[in-house]
């Protein structure tokens, strides 16, 4: 609620001993600035403790982003020195959260999904996705158990699938992936926002 909104009162009437009366504001939040909503309850009636008679509540507001790159990690022909995006060619691709806003998220709630272009192959192996913090930590990880796959036409669910990994722990049948993020994304600001990177490789065929 805006900070020049001028007070409100509500006038509840007679209640009962043991009764309660209740009020629902409902308002739109800031994304950054004063959010917080205090309120005041008193009586006529004598009251013999005070100290409980204000109440004040701060929404939690987050602003996630995503940004997406790809690097050429090694290809047949020149390993690692100088590679080039060719048949075998093994890349690296990274996801970046940030979350550019003073309120935490919630634990465990957020999701990466990715569909992966026809012309690659997703590593599900050990390692498949691995996980860095930024300058400002975002603070998410990420185990074994919370990696999906599926193989639906599209690369979207259901991300049931079971990979079968060749020789060199790749699956040419996947088209997606879904990665369950653990732990709460850490607070940050417009110009300095928490992030976490999530970095995972395929093969071009």
């Amino acid at each position: 609620m805006p900070r020049t909104t001028p007070r409100r009162t509500w006038t509840i009437g007679t209640i009962a001993n043991g009764g309660q009366a209740v009020l629902t504001v409902v308002a739109r939040a800031r994304k950054t600035g004063d959010r917080q909503n205090t309120a005041v309850v008193s009586s006529k009636t004598g009251d013999p403790d005070m100290t409980n008679n204000t109440a004040s509540i701060k929404p939690n507001i987050v602003g996630l982003s995503l940004a997406k790159s790809v690097e050429t990690f090694s290809d047949p022909v020149n390993g690692t020195t100088n590679p080039k995006a060719i048949p075998g060619a093994v890349m690296l691709y990274r996801v970046t959260v940030s979350n550019a806003t003073d309120g935490a998220v919630d634990a465990d709630t957020i999701e990466v999904s990715d569909v992966l272009p026809g012309q690659v192959m997703a590593f599900v192996s050990s390692g498949s996705v691995t996980i860095t913090q930024g300058s400002i930590p975002g603070g998410l990880t990420v185990s074994e158990t919370d990696i999906f796959w599926t193989t639906q036409p599209g690369g979207g669910a259901p991300h049931t699938y079971t990979p079968k990994p060749d020789q060199s722990g790749y699956d040419p049948a996947i088209t997606g992936i879904r990665i369950r993020t653990r732990g709460s994304m850490a607070a940050g600001t417009a110009d300095n926002p928490s992030t976490s990177t999530l970095t995972f490789r395929v093969r071009i065929r």
